[in-house]
């Protein structure tokens, strides 16, 4: 009898210490500025990334409607650490062009107790308007 409840106590401590083994949560983006599929003016200079928690930013990339591709930050590429729940990004030119821009975004989270991680990739875009015809830049005179 002494064995069974032995056995029993071991079942429910491993039930009620389940949910701490849990899997670590992926960081989750719940704001950006621009918005996602927002339909601002130009020109754009810097991009907010807000998270619930704090997270390890590993690349943020801005996708512009002629195909370059503006890195903001990438930590595989000698990139300086950047841990936290808010970023704010400058870009490395402003962009101006009209169309659809993608932010291109990689977070993760590390639990350092037990060396557990958990990542996320995602996408959000926003579209930069057509100038209005009277403030379209003119060409320059040939004099």
């Amino acid at each position: 009898m002494h064995i069974i409840r032995l056995l029993a106590a071991a079942f429910v401590t491993a039930l009620v210490a389940a949910p701490a083994l849990a899997e670590l949560p992926a960081p989750e983006l719940v704001a950006t500025f621009p918005p996602d599929q927002a339909k601002i003016e130009a020109p754009l200079g810097e991009i907010t990334l807000i998270f619930k928690a704090e997270a390890d930013l590993v690349s943020v990339a801005v996708i512009t409607p002629d195909q370059r591709r503006l890195v903001l930050h990438d930590a595989m590429e000698g990139g300086e650490e950047r841990k936290g729940d808010v970023f704010v990004l400058s870009l490395p030119e402003a962009v101006s062009l009209p169309g659809t821009y993608l932010i291109d975004i990689s977070a993760s989270v590390t639990d350092l107790t037990d060396s557990t991680a958990s990542s996320t990739s995602t996408y959000t875009s926003f579209t930069i308007a057509d100038a209005p015809a009277g403030e379209e830049a003119s060409p320059s005179d040939a004099g």
